[in-house]
């Protein structure tokens, strides 16, 4: 949908406006940090990428080996020079969305073991979790200090506990409600197929 698309520059223009006009202020302004923290720009991108793969727009099939590696090659320059203070992250959420769909085009062996699938189905309640797990570990005496650790442990410590939220959350919630909208997918059909083949009234 090419509203979506439209839909992301807009949110693009503004925050650059917004941050044009706030000037040094931006680091306290707490409007401007909820349009950091949203990144409302990378989930339309998100969202136009789910559409192109659902959808088996021309555009997926246009995708070739050349724009993946060109997004590849662009990806860890666009995070090597992000500032701490970076506010845009449109270009970093294009290059992997291409290289999202570039690889759902065909199958590749690496791709296909059990700890990548895993990780898949945990990939939203990660989403979702990671944050507290941050917040957590940040909020420890001692582990907000660098001096005192390595970043290396600090990630490592985040990255695990955050797995080890998300499972708990997949199990607790995200599977029961994804096994229940299986049972209404199947249910629903059923009952619309049987209303649609009563006889009608004479």
């Amino acid at each position: 949908k090419n509203w979506l698309l439209v839909a992301a520059a807009i949110s693009v223009i503004i925050k650059i406006w917004y941050r044009s006009t706030l000037g040094e202020s931006h680091f306290t302004d707490p409007t401007f940090a909820l349009m950091i923290y949203c990144r409302f720009e990378c989930i339309l991108v998100g969202c136009y990428a789910a559409f192109v793969y659902h959808e088996k727009s021309p555009l997926f099939y246009k995708l070739t080996r050349t724009h993946a590696f060109i997004a590849a090659g662009l990806l860890p320059v666009f995070l090597f020079f992000m500032k701490l203070e970076s506010y845009l992250y449109i270009h970093t959420s294009t290059c992997i969305a291409i290289l999202i769909l570039y690889l759902s085009k065909d199958k590749f062996r690496f791709l296909e073991n059990k700890f990548l699938i895993f990780m898949g189905k945990l990939s939203f309640s990660i989403y979702l979790t990671h944050e507290f797990s941050i917040v957590f570990f940040l909020n420890l005496k001692g582990m907000a200090t660098p001096s005192r650790h390595s970043d290396i442990f600090l990630y490592a410590c985040v990255l695990a506990s955050s797995i080890v939220v998300a499972f708990i959350f997949y199990k607790l919630i995200e599977e029961p409600f994804v096994k229940l909208k299986d049972k209404m997918d199947l249910v629903l059909p059923r009952k619309n197929k049987e209303k649609n083949t009563k006889p009608a009234a004479v």
